[in-house]
């Protein structure tokens, strides 16, 4: 009786194992290897520059949002300048006076 054996085979040999195929499952499994590899530098090139990105939109949103912080605490000293009692006439005066030179412009 004839029987063929299914590679790959594995084997223990001294205490290693080995894997028993033929030379086209060898050259197939090298060309997967390095295929995976080359997506794998593809990938990570990739999450560099999704990084850096990220790292230049956060620091864009730190700028916005520090510049609407800012923007809010002109806003509230407005409001508190508004409800003094000195603000509103003293707007209103200057808002007059501006008035006037630009009628003499």
């Amino acid at each position: 009786m004839y029987s063929q054996s299914a590679y790959p085979i594995q084997r223990i040999e001294n205490k290693d194992t080995v894997v028993v195929m033929t030379l086209a499952q060898a050259k197939a499994m090298n060309e997967r290897f390095i295929s995976l590899n080359n997506e794998i530098k593809k990938l990570k090139s990739e999450k560099e520059l999704l990084v850096t990105d990220v790292a230049v939109k956060d620091s864009n949103n730190v700028m916005v949002s520090s510049y609407n912080n800012k923007l809010s605490r002109q806003v509230q000293e407005l409001k508190e300048q508004k409800s003094s009692s000195w603000a509103l006439p003293a707007f209103l005066a200057w808002s007059a006076f501006v008035a006037v030179l630009n009628q003499y412009r």
